[in-house]
This record gives C-alpha cells, sequence and structure tokens, in this order.
C-alpha cells in the first residue's frame, strides 16, 4: 500500500509539472472495460498489463501506447547441497547444472506461448529496459 502511495505521489508531482491540476483516480478491474474506456476517452491511462493475447492485438492496432513492465516471472532454483538432508543429489547446487538449465530455457518461446507476445524475454536480473541492462547486455 506504502508503495502504491509513493507511487501516486511521485505521479501526481510529475503531472503536476506539466499543468495538470487534477488527477482523478478509478479502479477498474478489468482490462477489456479499461480499453474501452480509453477509446471512449473515459480513461486516460491504464496502469495494469494486458495480458490477453486477442485484447493486445486489438490495443496494438486500435490505440496509440506505450508499454508497462509490471511484472517479472523467474524461475527460482535451490542451490542447497550438493548433498541434500534425505541424501539425494541436487544437480542445482553445481554451477553447471544451474547453467545448463540457463542454456536450455526458451525465453522468446515462453514471452509468445505464455504471455502472447505481451513482455519481453530476460537473461540478467536487471529488466531490459533498464540502461545497465544494454550497458551490460
Amino acid at each position: 500500500m506504502r508503495r502504491a502511495l509513493l507511487g501516486l505521489l511521485f505521479l501526481f508531482f510529475s503531472w503536476a509539472a506539466f499543468g495538470v491540476e487534477t488527477v482523478v483516480i478509478v479502479e477498474e478491474p478489468s482490462a477489456a472495460k479499461a480499453v474501452d474506456m480509453i477509446r471512449t476517452g473515459a480513461l486516460d491511462l491504464y496502469g495494469a498489463g494486458v495480458t490477453d493475447p486477442e485484447l493486445l492485438r486489438r490495443v496494438r492496432s486500435e490505440l496509440s501506447c506505450l508499454p508497462a513492465y509490471t511484472a517479472v516471472w523467474f524461475l527460482s532454483l535451490n542451490p542447497a547441497g550438493p548433498i541434500l538432508r534425505d541424501g539425494k543429489l541436487n544437480p542445482f547446487a553445481i554451477p553447471a547444472g544451474r547453467e545448463a538449465l540457463n542454456w536450455l530455457i526458451n525465453r522468446e518461446h515462453i514471452v509468445q506461448e505464455f504471455l502472447g507476445g505481451a513482455g519481453l524475454p530476460q537473461v540478467l536480473p536487471l529488466r531490459p529496459v533498464f540502461l545497465d541492462h544494454a550497458r551490460l547486455a
């Protein structure tokens, strides 16, 4: 809750610099309804991500929009071991095992298949939209 309020305060002050005097915030849980509201002029900004592939195609073809990177999905591995308490080998305790899995994951396929193209593949801990990502990639 505190992060959301700080984000709203930041947005308010950045809009105030451009002459915006009033910001009205509404809750709209349905992405489809929010897109229709933007189309009719009842809404100017929708901050949640659109993950429905069909709705995303409609948005891209009918509206002028900018991407908002709102979430990160990741696979977390347990590096404990190499021998666990129950006596079993944990292959992810060995750096080469973690690296092998890293090479096997097709991130582009995940973005296309599960997110309908509404995402970016990520390899580094930094998101691709940050300047440091371009410097390190």
